[in-house]
């Protein structure tokens, strides 16, 4: 008998509300506590009367459910804080998300709002006693993070799907700092590769990876990319008036909700002079922000470009791409080389002489419409003066060719990004900081030292027949590992509804019967096989 299933959900997507519906009443799992945007709340609370609804923005801001506000949650164990300190400067880092307006938020303020943090999280974990998190993805907010890391540390079950290529959809895991677990039926090492095939959606994206960068940005920037570099300029400049008009319609139809309530507009941002707790940013700020962003990634374009030079390749060197920030890519994935410049260090350090590094810029970095994101606050001039500040590194001009630059590489880097998977998948040399999904793809150096840059910088480049077979045998393990849904709302339109949710309620039955029972049964001293 498996003991009933107490979960702490923190999502707001319609397919988990309902795959947790359908658990409740065919696995007994009860949720006990749930992190959910205003939009969610209601039906969430009519599907579950007996859970506690918490507005995700508020615990962003650190307002706490009611039944949690009393000062007995406010004590830290400071064994708990020796241990996760690698976490709690994470954590600190992560709030940047929340300073993008205001830039007034202090090391000090920082510091006690993640003590807050760990000491509420603490406090309802242990009261509420739940075996199993479900997040919506990886954690891109420090309450969410710390969540997490509290959750870890109670030793308690986390269920946590990790997107992988965009068309694909996702893969389990106990964690974005764990290894996704790669066929979740069972170990699939020995079985010849006619007996896994490769769907046609991992086939297309492997030729098209093999092919051109013209081709592969289409669908590696669906969402954000800048559709008109290429084109001559005076039909760019059309065609941004045209964008322009789209857009101001778009903003008049928000403008429209909130400009006789203005002060009901929904945002994670601090605002200056106030505590994070306190704020309550008008949507006219929000709007006077994202103007401000734009035009301050367009100067820190124009920096670029004046330092960026299109690239010598006569010599060998090793190509870093950036990953854009803030994004989860770097912030929790990156780890500790969110500060990417440690990154740039290391591997200028780390090469031959006669090598050079050759760093090239996140094209999402510098697009104005991407200004929701908040980009503009991890660079600026000075940022690229620090990375040519190092004797053997050169940054390469936006206009270079990225799938150029991996073919002739010696190694290809990248902080948690797809660079690394897409080198791989063209047979070159990965070093990947920190994690990213396909963390166990064939032929991928993960790095921590400077003696693991070393190392994947001494080991032969693969071959490319006997690479190519190890890259299809894994890609036809992930064909059948991956759930064909989003993780998040602003995936949606690429699935069809309603397969989406039926893959949610697919993955969290394999997560049950494969996990969740099979850990009952060895904690009750059965052994039993993964359920078919």
């Amino acid at each position: 008998m498996i003991p009933q299933t107490r979960v702490v959900y923190a999502t707001s997507i319609d397919r988990v509300i309902h795959a947790a519906s359908l658990m409740q009443r065919d696995f007994g799992w009860e949720p006990v506590y749930w992190l959910a945007s205003a939009r969610a709340a209601p039906r969430i609370s009519e599907l579950f009367p007996d859970v506690l609804v918490h507005d995700y923005l508020q615990s962003v801001k650190g307002v706490w459910h009611a039944s949690f506000a009393s000062d007995a949650y406010t004590g830290v164990d400071m064994d708990f804080v020796r241990e996760h300190s690698r976490e709690i400067s994470a954590a600190s880092y992560m709030l940047e998300r929340n300073n993008s307006i205001a830039r007034d938020l202090t090391m000090r303020e920082r510091m006690e709002f993640i003590y807050q943090l760990i000491a509420y999280w603490t406090g309802v974990l242990g009261t509420l006693t739940p075996n199993l998190v479900i997040f919506e993805e990886e954690p891109h907010q420090a309450s969410d993070y710390l969540l997490y890391t509290v959750a870890k540390h109670q030793n308690i079950n986390i269920l946590m799907p990790i997107r992988t290529m965009p068309e694909w959809g996702f893969l389990l895991s106990h964690g974005y700092d764990e290894e996704p677990l790669i066929d979740i039926h069972g170990p699939m090492h020995e079985e010849p590769l006619s007996e896994n095939p490769i769907p046609e959606y991992i086939t297309r994206y492997r030729d098209m990876f093999r092919a051109s960068w013209a081709e592969a940005q289409k669908a590696m920037f669906w969402d954000q990319l800048d559709r008109h570099a290429s084109r001559p300029q005076l039909v760019r400049r059309l065609l941004r008036l045209l964008d322009s008009g789209r857009a101001m319609t778009r903003r008049w139809s928000l403008a429209r909700q909130y400009v006789g309530n203005f002060r009901s507009f929904h945002s994670d941002q601090k605002e200056k002079g106030k505590s994070l707790q306190e704020s309550q940013l008008s949507y006219f700020a929000y709007l006077s922000a994202k103007i401000k962003t734009s035009r301050a990634k367009k100067r820190n374009c124009a920096a670029y470009d004046r330092r960026a030079l299109p690239p010598r390749l006569d010599k060998p060197f090793v190509y870093l791409a950036l990953s854009y920030q803030p994004e989860k890519s770097t912030s929790p994935n990156g780890d500790e080389f969110v500060h990417q410049l440690l990154a740039v260090r290391m591997l200028s350090a780390s090469l031959p002489v006669g090598w050079q590094l050759i760093v090239r810029e996140h094209p999402s970095q510098f697009i104005p419409s991407y200004s929701r994101h908040y980009g503009e606050i991890f660079r600026d001039a000075s940022y690229y003066e620090s990375i040519l500040g190092f004797e053997n590194t050169v940054l390469a001009s936006m206009n270079s060719d990225p799938y150029e630059l991996m073919d002739k590489a010696e190694a290809v880097a990248s902080v948690g990004g797809s660079s690394c998977f897409e080198a791989l998948v063209r047979g070159r040399r990965a070093l990947l900081f920190g994690h990213a999904w396909y963390i166990g793809c064939p032929g991928l150096s993960v790095i921590r030292t400077t003696a693991d840059i070393q190392r994947a910088l001494t080991t032969p480049c693969p071959v490319v027949p006997e690479h190519d077979r190890a890259l299809d045998h894994y890609f036809g393990k992930l064909g059948r590992s991956v759930y064909r849904a989003p993780t998040a709302i602003g995936d949606a339109p690429m699935f069809a509804q309603s397969h989406a949710m039926d893959e949610y309620v697919r993955s969290y039955r394999d997560f049950h019967q494969n996990f969740l029972a099979l850990h009952a049964s060895a904690s009750a001293g059965t052994v039993t096989g993964p359920s078919e």
